[in-house]
């Protein structure tokens, strides 16, 4: 997807429910946070994407 949009890993932030989909993401150096359904912890969402937007 990045060579898709012309995008660079340290241009991208990336949260996600799927474990293994933001295993993938960082492997490839891009910056991640997974959010879990089951806590909904939208505070620590806030503050992934305060800290790096």
């Amino acid at each position: 997807m990045l060579e898709c949009f012309h995008l660079d890993k340290a241009d991208v932030v990336y949260f996600e429910h799927n474990e293994e989909a933001v295993r993938s993401a960082q492997l490839v150096g891009i910056t991640t946070s997974h959010y879990d359904n089951e806590k909904k912890d939208l505070g620590a969402l806030r503050d992934f994407l305060k800290m790096h937007l």
